[in-house]
């Protein structure tokens, strides 16, 4: 995912379908799931600074960003498989 959109960043960047990282996060910003994908593509695409400070800055200016932890997965994924068993169960 990250390499895909990299790649991507560099496309759109060079048409000038955005103008920047933070443009363009916000414009594919359902692929963006995980801290880790936003700090992959941050990383390789050469964008200086502090990965931390950026981010926190984003979310912070863009309220509407959803993103999932591991842990908030690992805590779905908990509570799918009790209620599957419930169902099972019943």
């Amino acid at each position: 995912m990250i390499s895909r959109l990299t790649n991507l960043f560099e496309i759109e960047l060079k048409n000038g379908s955005v103008t920047d990282f933070t443009d363009f996060v916000r414009k594919y910003d359902k692929y963006f799931y995980t801290s880790g994908i936003v700090k992959g593509v941050y990383s390789a695409v050469g964008h200086e600074g502090n990965f931390t400070n950026w981010f926190k800055y984003f979310k912070k200016t863009n309220p509407n960003f959803n993103y999932y932890s591991l842990r908030d997965i690992k805590k779905y994924k908990a509570t799918i498989v009790k209620s599957i068993k419930n169902y099972i169960k019943s």
